[in-house]
């Protein structure tokens, strides 16, 4: 199931919403918000996850085996010190490409990783809205009773149900909240291996000297 295909649940939400204000729960009002501007937008973690796509390795990969086979085909044509020099570098050209492939790979990795666990505790929360609307229809009939009707346990059962919603949603959201602080943690420790990857040095001048690249003989 993908977070497009989840809509928020707009009449479940005020439902809870009403009955929150109605007994004072304001502190539910804004768990619900959050919920909405919060866990309904897992899509901003897919926007991002995009960026690292696994695609971006597949590129880099394909475009390493380019340099191998043009490894090879100098190797197999060409002596002298130039031909060397160039084939080190070729070397040293595959191996940043190759760090950068696994760079990407983590980062997605993570980033899908985060998105999983919004998208989940996403739809656990809009379920418990569901829920949670459901029973205090049930022992409301939809309709806030006066004063003298609410005595007979009516309020106490909603607001039962609202503590229940708090209670099991609290829980949802920290679990979300310790894979962001995990993937933050993590994030810090690939920012600092991306820090440390260095990006191709310039051609080499000794690879340049056209005098220094002999045929090989066959």
């Amino acid at each position: 199931m993908t977070p497009e295909s989840v809509p928020f649940p707009e009449e479940q939400a005020a439902k809870i919403i009403e009955y929150a204000e109605k007994t004072g729960q304001y502190l539910i009002v804004r768990i619900v918000n959050e919920v909405r501007h919060w866990l309904g937008h897992p899509e901003a973690v897919l926007a991002i996850a995009a960026r690292w796509s696994p695609t971006a390795k597949k590129e880099l990969v394909k475009a390493d085996d380019t340099i191998v086979n043009a490894r090879t085909a100098i190797a197999g044509n060409w002596t002298g010190t130039a031909s060397e020099a160039y084939l080190a570098y070729l070397d040293h050209v595959a191996k940043v490409m190759a760090d950068t492939a696994d760079l990407f790979e983590r980062f997605s990795k993570k980033l899908l990783d985060m998105l999983n666990h919004v998208t989940e505790a996403y739809k656990i929360a809009i379920a418990l809205m569901g829920n949670t609307a459901a029973e205090i229809i049930s022992v409301t009939g939809g309709v806030w009773g006066t004063i003298g009707e609410s005595i007979f346990g009516v309020a106490d059962k909603v607001l039962q149900a609202l503590a229940n919603f708090v209670r099991q949603l609290t829980s949802t959201t920290e679990r979300v909240a310790q894979v962001m602080a995990d993937f933050k943690r993590t994030g810090l420790e690939i920012a600092q291996v991306a820090a440390d990857l260095t990006i191709p040095e310039p051609l080499p001048a000794a690879a340049a000297d056209s005098s220094d690249w002999k045929v090989r003989p066959k």
